[in-house]
């Protein structure tokens, strides 16, 4: 994905010209040095997401203007900013789908009371390698609330090969060392697994 096919998504969807709900943004890093092998020549798999999710962003890390785009975003008091990101031993903030559909339905109903969170919610999500990835979400500020997924995404598929890996991450553990192997996949490689099996199941009916 070039720079140019980034710009023209940002250009598409303007952050400023939306209401933040139901908007995601997608984080990448703009270097194949962090890449493995399978996942370079992939990046065109990015672009896709702003004609299939409403009100989508993707943003570059490492370029000046998507990053002051991100920092302003961040830092609007009326937003709650959640990221992606499977990690139930995390200590930071998270929070869960049921607390994102208590804020989106106080939105809804115009609810006044005080903290309440009127801006709507940001949807991160990261694509990279897992350590690429970990140190972008790493960056974050504090106050960015983590949601991990993996339990509500393994209710949605029913057969063992498209349960198996689902935000998995392959670091493997020697005398209390991780190690992350050079062959790990990216975050989204789990769900481009399920997406074959899926395409499966849907082509025998």
């Amino acid at each position: 994905m070039t720079i140019e096919q980034v710009d023209e998504a940002i250009n598409a969807r303007k952050l400023a010209s939306t209401t933040l709900n139901e908007q995601l943004i997608a984080i990448e890093e703009d270097n194949k040095q962090n890449m493995t092998a399978a996942e370079i020549g992939r990046q065109k798999h990015r672009s896709l997401l702003p004609l299939g999710l409403q009100k989508t962003s993707i943003l570059m890390k490492g370029l000046l203007e998507h990053e002051q785009i991100m920092n302003e975003l961040l830092c609007r008091k009326n937003v709650t900013p959640v990221v992606l990101w499977p990690d139930k031993k995390s200590k930071r903030a998270s929070t869960t789908i049921s607390d994102l559909k208590r804020i989106i339905a106080d939105n809804s109903s115009g609810n006044q009371n005080e903290g309440s969170n009127h801006g709507g919610i940001v949807i991160i999500s990261i694509e990279g390698t897992w350590n690429t990835a970990r140190k972008m979400v790493n960056k974050l500020p504090p106050h960015v609330l983590r949601l991990d997924l993996s339990d509500e995404i393994r209710l949605n598929f029913t057969t063992p090969e498209m349960n198996e890996g689902i935000f998995i991450d392959n670091s493997v553990t020697t005398a209390g060392v991780t190690s992350q192997s050079t062959s790990a996949p990216s975050l989204l490689s789990p769900l481009r697994r399920q997406g074959k099996e899926l395409s499966k199941i849907m082509s025998r009916h």
